[in-house]
């Protein structure tokens, strides 16, 4: 019997049902992208201020981190196909209300239901792939195929957005979402049988849930106000104090119900913890420095939107790169070796950025950074996503991932208010000194910088104190297992 006789093949149906399931996470992906690339353009039109436009992003990601893990309980209790269904919907008709938005408050409400949607219908998809497939080489390669949807939207997100926003205009990058929900959910209503609730319901910990994305809301919402109001003002003090007080019950919800969102017994093991934290700090980090890179190049240097993208197709494919590199290597580094290596390089490129300056050539300041950061990336996130895994027992396989896909996206929100906030509050900081309204912009940029370079070093602390054991080859989870959604976009 050859190799060909043995490779795995999928059935029609099967094929079937994997494109529309990929076409869906696919949509995810690229939304984050396009948004990226739009933000300009967005604040512009409506008016945003500096400091509110961040919640574009963080609206969105807050909702996504924070709901994602009770979307997967929701496709337990009440049924795959439906609760599928049911955030599709959502995510397609937020979409249509953020391309009308007419109002900012109108887009970041619409942009957090978007963000419910997704977090929804992400895993629930992922559920229906699990049971469509057999567990051994034919999951595996469907798996595979679905964890390459993260890099390509990425990629397809920046190419797209750009033409779309300097186009017919920034709604059109929502607007595309529309009819590809609409196809799908006539294609799973004909072709996907109905699944129903599976027998002996679980509970779902929709406490935990609401408490932990509340927590982080009002942290954001605390930071997103520093710059205003100074740090000992009420509109800090009382989000800061609300969050801290949250925090502490989802913890105790954690401690006492049967089925927690998140099982705090898993954190007992320090390279699980380590990678979890390490992925924190890197959603902070990439998320952050993404928003401010959009805001220089687009703000200060003047590039479209389209002219953006391009540059960040070179991040985007450094991460499927240095991703692929990363998996290589596992094999001859411990995962906080080879985390540490890639937070480093992170800390180091974002460095680099400290060149920027009103006149700045975009090659030679820009691209060289963010392509290191892309590849930098890729490799990071391999191995800290694999400590995020490590010495987990079966019973407990399915907590730690959900665990580890919520942690970088919880990142993402906190790193782009914190970078957001520091731009802010250094231009003023700068324009009360009596700088250049230029120069005060620059200073702004470089500050938060800074505070993203001290992000990755904290990561890289954290990679060579908590995570030195070495992870053995049957310790390491399947190239499917790590996060497809954690692409260089965001």
């Amino acid at each position: 019997m050859n190799a060909t006789d043995t490779a795995p093949r999928l059935t029609t149906r099967q094929w079937t049902v994997l494109a529309l399931l990929s076409s869906v996470a696919f949509l995810v992906v690229v939304d984050t992208a396009t948004v990226i690339t739009a933000l300009p353009s967005i604040q512009a039109e409506l008016d945003f201020s500096p400091a509110g436009l961040q919640w574009v992003v963080t609206g969105y990601t807050l909702a996504l981190g924070g709901l994602t893990m009770l979307g997967g309980r929701l496709a337990d209790h009440f049924g795959r196909r439906r609760v599928f269904l049911a955030g599709l919907a959502v995510f397609t008709a937020a979409s249509w209300l953020c391309g009308i938005a007419w109002t900012a408050e109108v887009l970041i409400t619409a942009r957090i239901v978007q963000g419910a949607g997704a977090a929804v219908v992400m895993p629930a998809a992922l559920s229906i792939l699990m049971v469509t497939f057999a567990e051994g080489p034919v999951r595996n390669k469907a798996l595979g195929m679905w964890a390459s949807v993260g890099g390509l939207g990425g990629i397809s997100g920046f190419v797209l957005g750009g033409p779309l926003i300097d186009g017919p205009g920034w709604g059109w990058i929502f607007f595309i979402n529309i009819p590809v929900g609409v196809v799908v959910t006539v294609a799973v209503l004909r072709l996907m049988e109905r699944d129903g609730a599976p027998g002996g319901r679980r509970a779902f910990d929709v406490g935990g849930a609401i408490t932990a994305t509340a927590a982080l809301a009002a942290l954001v919402y605390g930071i997103s106000e520093v710059p205003q109001t100074g740090w000992g003002h009420p509109q800090v003090l009382v989000p800061l104090a609300a969050f801290a007080v949250l925090a502490v019950a989802f913890i105790v919800i954690e401690t006492r119900v049967s089925q927690p969102l998140v099982p705090l017994r898993l954190f007992a093991n320090p390279v699980l913890s380590g990678g979890n934290l390490v992925l924190l700090l890197m959603g902070m980090t990439i998320n952050g420095t993404w928003f401010v890179v959009t805001l220089y190049v687009q703000g200060m240097l003047d590039y479209s939107a389209t002219e953006f993208g391009l540059l960040m197709l070179a991040p985007a494919a450094g991460s499927i790169v240095g991703a692929q590199f990363g998996q290589r290597l596992t094999a001859r580094f411990a995962s906080g070796t080879l985390t540490a290596i890639g937070t480093g390089a992170i800390a180091v490129a974002i460095a680099l950025l400290l060149r920027v300056s009103p006149d700045s050539g975009l090659l030679a300041v820009v691209l060289v950074p963010v392509l290191i950061i892309g590849l930098a990336f890729g490799v990071g996130i391999v191995a800290a996503s694999i400590a995020a895994l490590t010495g987990v027992p079966a019973s407990d396989a399915g907590a730690a991932s959900g665990v580890k896909e919520s942690t970088f996206m919880i990142g993402a929100p906190i790193g782009v208010a914190l970078l957001s906030s520091v731009v802010v509050w250094g231009n003023a900081s700068a324009l009360d000194d009596g700088a250049a309204a230029l120069d005060a912009e620059v200073h702004g940029y470089r500050l938060a910088f800074i505070t993203a370079v001290v992000l990755a070093a904290m990561a890289v602390v954290v990679a060579l104190t908590m995570m030195r054991r070495t992870v053995t080859a049957t310790e390491q989870p399947n190239q499917e297992e790590l996060t497809p959604e954690a692409t260089v976009s965001g």
